[in-house]
């Protein structure tokens, strides 16, 4: 046996009190009647925050408020009260006892135990967008990884992809942006001092060159005149004919010179001479074209590596996911949301959702097996049904919040609120 009372909180007047054995407990009215307080206050029982999800507990005409919960299976008694002091402050206190009247140390551990976590609301996750659906879901599931620090793995590690992807990029557009060397720019600068001093050396050897076929032309013309002198002078042959050898000689080295050496063109080096600042720039912008690719190759690797460790979580993720034992064996997730026999949750029908909702609502298996509905309005006739079944095939007890008064044929508890009073 369940027992839910109420004393003199917000739009309550008075205590208003239900017991039931489970199933469905639809706690109806016309607005302003006090069902929402009924609900509201039965919300705050179970949550460790107390004031802070309500900020005037107390009915304007009371001092002082109160809900309780008794559960005998459970033995167990929760209450929390709100006094309004002299100050005007409320002061709330939250207590839990065994039906003996022992009383716990810890009361927000003890309900935190009983529940698995907060009071869940199928008709709230209704309303939420896919991922936070997504999320809760999750948080019912039984995973091989602690989700919240996967996820934060997740972030950072999408986080360092995305910076150096950024960095990546902008030395990628520096590479693209950067002025490029001339096809055949030497990769080392060229030196003015060796390229003049091979120029000098081309030059000397020239001139030697030259020099050597000039002294044979001379050479020549003085045997010519020795030999006509030897004409005339035939008297003069001894005195002479030693001059002459010493003369052919010298021809003949002279010869051997003129005819061996090859003159060396030096076009090229005086050209490379006149460029040679230009080329120098150039190696310069080849030196700096090098290193931006080589810093973008670097940051490329890097976001590489940053993609490769996103990529690792998400397969861990996927991983785990695939093993993961959900609360109906129709659900799922993907990226996006929640899917229920692979369609998107908001792609379902109503009754579909409704059942995808409460079996998210009650996974986890908790002592304390109750769940709350404060926007039971958007449940039909069929809906409510099959809440009330799918609640006592399980062990729970549903409370609705409803002002709509059709609900069929339902077999329930009913609470009619009328001016903050049960009537």
């Amino acid at each position: 046996m369940q027992t839910f009372k109420i004393t003199d909180y917000k739009g309550i007047s008075g205590t208003v009190e239900v017991s039931t054995d489970g199933g469905s407990v639809i706690v109806q009215g016309r607005n302003a009647a006090g069902k929402s307080s009924f609900i509201d206050g039965i919300t705050e029982l179970f949550d460790a925050r107390g004031i802070r999800l309500t900020p005037h507990p107390i009915n304007e005409d009371a001092q002082e408020a109160k809900a309780e919960f008794i559960d005998t299976a459970l033995d167990v008694k929760i209450v929390r009260e709100w006094k309004r002091g002299k100050d005007g402050k409320i002061v709330s206190k939250l207590s839990v006892y065994a039906l003996d009247g022992a009383k716990h140390a810890k009361p927000a551990e003890v309900i935190a135990e009983l529940t698995g976590g907060l009071i869940f609301d199928p008709s709230k996750y209704l309303l939420m967008d896919p991922k936070p659906q997504r999320d809760m879901l999750l948080r019912k599931v039984e995973l091989p990884f602690d989700l919240d620090q996967l996820e934060g793995e997740e972030r950072a590690a999408e986080e360092e992809r995305l910076k150096l992807g950024q960095v990546a990029r902008a030395a990628e557009g520096a590479v693209t942006n950067a002025h490029r060397p001339e096809p055949g720019t030497p990769l080392a600068p060229v030196s003015t001092v060796e390229l003049v001093a091979k120029l000098d050396e081309a030059r000397a050897h020239n001139a030697n060159v030259t020099r050597a076929a000039d002294l044979v032309t001379e050479l020549g013309k003085q045997i010519v005149g020795i030999d006509n002198r030897l004409a005339e002078l035939r008297r003069q042959i001894e005195e002479l004919e030693g001059e002459r050898f010493s003369l052919e000689q010298r021809a003949a080295e002279a010869h051997q010179t003129a005819s061996e050496g090859v003159l060396i063109d030096t076009t090229q080096l005086e050209a490379q001479l006149a460029n040679v600042d230009h080329v120098n720039r150039e190696v310069q912008v080849g030196e700096i074209f090098r290193a931006l690719e080589e810093e973008a190759d670097f940051k490329r690797r890097e976001w590489e590596v940053a993609d490769a460790a996103v990529k690792e979580i998400q397969q861990r993720k996927a991983d785990g996911l695939k093993v993961a034992v959900f609360p109906h064996p129709s659900l799922s997730v993907s990226e996006d949301g929640v899917l229920f026999d692979g369609v998107p949750f908001s792609q379902l029908n109503q009754g579909q959702r409704e059942e995808a909702a409460f079996a998210i609502a009650t996974a986890g298996n908790p002592d304390l097996k109750l769940v709350i509905v404060k926007n039971g309005d958007m449940m039909d006739e069929v809906t409510l049904a099959h809440i009330d079944k799918l609640a006592l095939e399980r062990g729970y007890t549903v409370l609705i919040e409803r002002g709509r008064p059709d609900v069929g044929g339902l077999v329930a508890t009913f609470v009619e609120m009328v001016d903050g009073q049960a009537a």
